[in-house]
């Protein structure tokens, strides 16, 4: 009675998974392309095994012919074929046939097996082969005896191979048993069994040129060691395990010294292979349930702690190997043995399982959904059957245990069972192509099993929601890792201005997790294996590997394609590159964001090259937060990258060169038609304010005092959204037609680089700085003759106003360029250049910093400049007249060395006052627009032209009476000096001709107004000294002051 009601919940059991399978069944032809791969047919079959390297593809046999065949696979990847031109589609054109699995079998399907899988090596050992294993050039053929078959393949005919494949050599390894178990076979016979269930060959990594060095076999309970380089064996490991069907390498580089070894008795081990026979066991779990066999094992090739088993009662258990209480998934659907299992060489959360029931299914662990058999509402209507019959046999399956689980199923996604013979025995993962298994049937066949994209798009779970299109297309190229085409969307999207951090985000979607290190987990403590039983788990395990599911399921996984990048569909090297780029602009804008202006520097190279190739690669306003980060930090850098850009603009017909306006503003602020509201046109007082230096406003700042003025204004300017809208509308106008004018930007900024050289120079003293500023703007602005005004027309007016305009936009370089004339006592030059300023820009605030600048020090400078020289004249003649009185008789050759000093001294004194109408000339310009100033500057120009008018009566006063007195001696001591000669110098020397007017740097010749009836002027008191000087001798002089 008993065993009736045991059978009969087997068999509902059995019922209930078949049901399971069929109501999830999926159809195939949507999902999954199928092919047969063609054996030659056999009297005998007992297929045993496949294996794959590359495209090809190892069979073996216990039978004694042909029991080791290679075949290589030329279909193309799914990824070639979304690459090629559909020209073809005859495949599609076949008419169904009525009898299910009919067209694989067809004459045409196996013409294309003939094409896509070819036959490249077939021989007949004298002896079964029970596994094969297969890794670089090595292949290892586990027999009978003990023995392994280590086949070794030339290296270049793997990779070139277009014929048949020849060995290069056989080595018979005979592994070295400890012990013989005996086994029973006929009755009252016993017969010794040393099958090999089990090869393995260590892993290599695929990018470098190197071979395996050791492989492992497994007899009995047995695991043997050999080393391939030294041809010796090792040692073995004598497990607990009862016979050891499966023993595998860990496929991570980085643990590969880890084997997985499981065996009849349902016991899970891992094994340290460097302490083979000493203690090596670092991890172990078991069923509770007795006698269920392992049929297989499959590490997770992303992730090195995932391993599944297949069990006998058709059951797949998930272990974390970071855990020992239980499993964390399974898979139960299979209602027969499965017999062996493959995790997808594409995506960590999908397995494949092989079946006697003759279905090979995928799965999805993501898609899985928990379920526990005491909360109904997470109970479909399948698991009411489950759960009626294991109530009715309670004892047996241990209801309380399931009434506790809270378990991850995964989900079938697809299956497959039209046109398999027989059970499938053994499932693997194609080394060279996505998405493919390859199935070996108990009826010697073999399939190959493409998931298709399709497959894909209906398991994805998107981030981004419909409307953002070209986002979800990005992430369903990388579920079916497509990345080529996922990069061309990024690109698309980067060319349309997406904002980076999507753009981030879907490059990092399509980037894989580092890998797993051994360093990033751990094993835990050994447990008991009573302790460790697979039908009981902590739900925080469960939670973990759920999470970790979701992890690495949402982008690539850990380690894909690090090793071959053919496994990122469509990658080209042109896209690789522009990826690259688009990470280039993600990356700056990001920096700009996070103000890392260090970045921009590391790569203003490459960012130059790129934006000279792609006119998309930045908007224009990027371009200006770009040198808006930089230029606080790191002024000259920021000058280099935007002249770099002004040429770029200028000659490149598809750019705009008014897109470019607002950058030349922030490269050369503050300009001159900035405001004092902006603070920009640095006044005394703001200065003092400004500088960590204390101000004397009365005299000439350090060059640096204006270098760290105008990086505090900068600043402001740049963190003030409204600075722009404080400059005057005509102001704006102005500025703006300059700013996009390339004839005169460009020029522009190559000075303020090297003012900036220049200024950045520790090696150069201050003097040395003056010197070289002025130089510069010498060598590069100065006009150097202006044409006649019947030589004048629009052009050339236009070229000269440009010539002009180069060295007064920006007000530090005016104002380094006026200080350091000051500082030389430039005076003419200084004069000339200021007022030239002032006349352009008399409407601006930068005028008054001008008149300021002339006020405060200007004028100072030059009365200290003439007293000191007039000290001099005074006393070198006076020294003069002394040694004329020491001499006793005539000497000509000295009386003409003593007169020529007296006539040079008064040619220097004569030098002065014509300085000082050159002073009183330029700044005579400003009257004509007195009407147009407030009452300030109608101040200032009266007070100038009075304070250079007191000046030039009190040198014309000492220059009678030097003259007077050269006249005086030259009577007395009948040296016969003419003053005739000497006052016709003198008014050469204080005249302002025309021709020297048109050669003065930077001076507005077509607004020169040198009369003004409402002002005395200097040109005015000129002429009264030149009538004096015709009129000399009626002159009453008066030498009393000698």
């Amino acid at each position: 009675m008993i065993c009736n009601n045991i059978k009969n919940t087997t068999n509902n059991l059995s019922s209930w998974r078949k049901s399971l399978t069929y109501t999830n069944k999926i159809d195939p032809e949507y999902y999954i392309d199928s092919y047969k791969i063609y054996l030659e047919e056999a009297e005998e079959k007992w297929p045993t095994s496949i294996t794959t390297n590359g495209d090809y593809i190892a069979y073996t046999s216990a039978v004694k012919k042909n029991n080791f065949i290679i075949y290589k696979d030329n279909k193309d990847s799914k990824f070639n074929e979304l690459n090629k031109e559909e020209n073809d589609d005859y495949e599609n054109s076949e008419t169904n046939n009525e009898n299910d699995g009919s067209d694989i079998s067809s004459k045409e399907n196996k013409n294309d097996n003939i094409v896509n899988y070819k036959l490249v090596h077939k021989n007949s050992y004298n002896y079964p082969i029970y596994d094969v294993a297969w890794e670089k050039n090595f292949i290892a053929l586990g027999s009978e005896n003990g023995k392994v078959n280590l086949v070794k393949i030339p290296q270049n005919l793997l990779e070139n191979s277009e014929g048949t494949i020849t060995p290069e050599e056989e080595l018979m390894c005979e592994m070295q048993s400890s012990n013989t178990k005996v086994m029973p076979s006929l009755p009252n016979q016993f017969v010794f069994s040393q099958r090999i269930h089990s090869v393995d060959l260590n892993p290599t990594s695929v990018s470098e040129n190197s071979s395996p060095t050791h492989f492992i076999a497994t007899e009995k309970n047995l695991i043997h060691m050999w080393n391939i380089e030294r041809q010796f064996y090792v040692n073995q490991e004598q497990t607990e395990l009862d016979t050891i069907f499966n023993a595998k390498f860990c496929p991570h580089l980085s643990s590969s010294y880890l084997i997985a070894a499981a065996g009849s008795n349902g016991k899970l081990h891992i094994y340290d292979s460097t302490k083979f026979s000493k203690n090596s066991i670092i991890w172990k779990c078991s069923s509770m349930k007795k006698n269920i066999e392992i049929t297989d094992i499959a590490w997770n090739p992303f992730v090195p702690y995932w391993i599944a088993i297949a069990r006998s009662d058709a059951i797949v258990n998930i272990w974390d190997l970071r855990y020992t209480k239980g499993h964390v998934g399974q898979i139960d659907g299979h209602y027969h043995s499965i017999k062996s299992i493959a995790w997808s060489n594409t995506h960590s959360e999908i397995l494949a399982t092989g079946s006697l029931d003759r279905s090979f299914n995928t799965w999805n662990f993501k898609k899985g959904t928990y379920y526990t058999l005491e909360n109904k509402k997470n109970i479909n209507n399948l698991y009411d059957e489950y759960n009626y019959n294991i109530s009715t046999s309670e004892n047996m399956l241990n209801l309380d245990y399931y009434k506790q689980l809270k378990m991850l199923n995964a989900k079938l996604i697809t299956t497959y069972t039209e046109d398999y013979g027989g059970g499938i025995i053994n499932v693997i993962s194609s080394k060279s192509k996505p998405d493919v298994f390859y199935t070996l049937t108990n009826n010697n066949e073999i399939f190959s099993h493409t998931l298709k994209n399709d497959l894909f798009e209906r398991m994805i779970s998107y981030k981004y929601d419909s409307l953002q299109s070209i986002e979800r297309k990005v992430e369903l190229n990388n579920y079916t890792r497509n990345i080529g085409n996922a990069y061309k969307n990024i690109i698309s999207l980067s060319r349309l201005q997406k904002e980076e951090n999507v753009l981030a985000d879907l490059i990092n979607i399509c980037t894989p997790y580092p890998e797993i290190k051994p360093e990033d987990w751990e094993f835990p403590p050994l447990q008991k294996s009573e302790e460790n039983i697979a039908n009981y788990c902590k739900q925080e395990y469960i939670k973990q590997f759920k999470e970790d599911l979701e992890k690495y399921t949402s982008k690539l996984p850990p380690g894909y394609a690090s090793k071959e990048e053919k496994w990122l569909g469509g990658i080209t090297e042109k896209l690789k590159e522009d990826i690259k780029i688009v990470q280039l602009r993600i990356n700056v804008l990001s920096s700009i964001k996070s103000d890392k202006w260090e970045f921009i520097i590391e790569n203003k190279d490459k960012l130059l090259e790129v934006l000279k190739k792609d006119t998309l690669f930045m908007e224009p306003d990027e371009i200006k937060q770009m040198i808006a980060c930089l230029i606080p930090h790191d002024h000259l850098t920021a000058l280099k990258m935007g002249l770099e850009l002004n040429k770029m603009f200028d000659s490149q017909e598809e750019r705009d060169y008014s897109d470019l306006t607002a950058i030349n503003h922030l490269l050369l602020f503050p300009t001159v038609y900035d405001t004092d509201e902006n603070m920009v046109t640095l006044l005394p007082e703001l200065e003092t304010s400004l500088s960590v230096n204390t101000i004397d406003t009365n005299n000439l700042v350090d060059p640096s005092t204006h270098v760290y003025s105008k990086n505090c204004l900068l600043t402001k300017f740049i963190n003030d959204e409204n600075s722009i809208n404080k400059i005057p509308m005509h102001a704006y106008h102005s500025l703006t037609s300059l700013l996009q004018d390339s004839l005169l930007i460009i020029p522009l900024l190559e000075l303020e680089i090297k003012i900036d050289e220049v200024l950045y120079n520790k090696d150069l003293s201050k003097e040395d700085i003056d010197k070289n500023i002025i130089d510069i703007v010498k060598n590069s602005y100065i006009i150097k003759e202006v044409p006649k005004d019947e030589e004048i027309n629009k052009s050339i007016s236009r070229n000269y106003t440009a010539s002009h305009q180069k060295s007064s936009l920006s007000v530090t370089t005016n104002r380094l360029y006026l200080d350091a004339l000051l500082r030389n006592s430039l005076f003419e030059e200084f004069f000339y250049t200021s007022m030239d300023l002032f006349m352009q820009y008399f409407q601006l605030d930068f005028s008054r910093t001008i008149i300021s600048t002339i006020d405060r020090i200007a004028l100072s400078k030059v009365k200290e400049s003439i007293d000191q020289i007039y000290q001099k004249i005074a006393s070198d003649i006076t020294d003069v007249i002394n040694d004329i009185q020491q001499i006793q008789s005539f000497d000509k050759n000295s009386f003409d060395e003593l007169f020529k000093k007296l006539n040079n001294n008064i040619l220097t004194l004569a030098d002065l006052i014509a300085l000082l109408n050159k002073i009183g000339v330029a700044c005579a310009n400003g009257i004509q627009i007195i009407p147009l100033l407030d009452d300030k500057g109608g101040i200032f120009f009266s007070f100038t032209q009075s304070f250079l008018i007191e000046l030039i009566e009190q040198l014309s006063s000492s220059l009678y009476s030097f003259i007077a007195t050269v006249k005086l001696i030259s009577e007395k001591t009948n040296y016969g000096f003419s003053t005739d000669d000497l006052k016709e110098q003198i008014i050469e020397r204080i005249v302002i001709n025309d021709g020297e007017i048109r050669k003065k740097p930077l001076y507005d010749y077509y607004k020169i107004k040198s009369f003004n009836e409402s002002f005395d002027l200097t040109v005015n008191t000129i002429d009264c000294i030149i009538n004096d000087l015709n009129n000399f001798d009626n002159l009453n002089v008066d030498l009393s002051n000698l």
